[in-house]
């Protein structure tokens, strides 16, 4: 990864269909999008880095926050109430999918973003960001709590600037996907 001139790695653990451990790492990258790289081997050694397109970066960079998370085997649709009425989303080459916390403005650290991986195996599988937070927007931590299937974030963001404060919101796998 250092000769792409990456800074600010993330990691994550991604959980294939055999159940075969992979080390995903995200990194701030001076070209403009972000930088992604696979270890197959606990991180001995990962695999040539590669640029994420849908995965932009502002002029001076930006850290950001990724993390790994069971996927779900449904998603309930609104009307029912049970699992077998839901739309099934098993991905065929993973258990574990991510979600990547980051200003989603190309041009300056503005908009925060919610972004999905559903094959992280595979570059460029990642949808289109649901935005957290409208205005200036910088460093991010993501967590995950399984008991209520929810994720929380603490992000800097502001009115004017990013350093303005640090907010705390809390959202579902659902509300990404919407």
């Amino acid at each position: 990864m250092l000769r792409k001139k990456t800074a600010e790695c993330e990691m994550a653990e991604i959980i294939d269909h055999e159940g075969r451990s992979h080390l995903y790492c995200n990194a701030r990258h001076s070209g403009g999008h972000r930088c992604e790289a696979l270890s197959e081997n606990s991180g001995l050694y990962f695999d040539k880095p590669q640029i994420a397109p849908e995965l932009v970066e502002p002029p001076l960079g930006c850290q950001g926050s990724v993390i790994g998370f069971p996927a779900p085997e449904f998603i309930p649709n609104d009307e029912a109430d049970s699992k077998a009425c839901g739309t099934s989303l098993l991905s065929p080459d993973t258990q574990t999918w991510l979600l990547f916390v980051h200003p989603t403005n190309k041009s300056s650290r503005r908009d925060m973003g919610v972004y999905l991986n559903r094959s992280p195996l595979h570059s460029s599988a990642w949808d289109r960001p649901k935005i957290i937070h409208r205005g200036p927007s910088g460093y991010s931590d993501l967590a995950y709590n399984g008991d209520k299937d929810q994720f929380s974030c603490l992000m800097e963001c502001g009115k004017e600037s990013e350093l303005e404060q640090i907010a705390f919101t809390s959202f579902t796998l659902n509300d990404v996907m919407q």
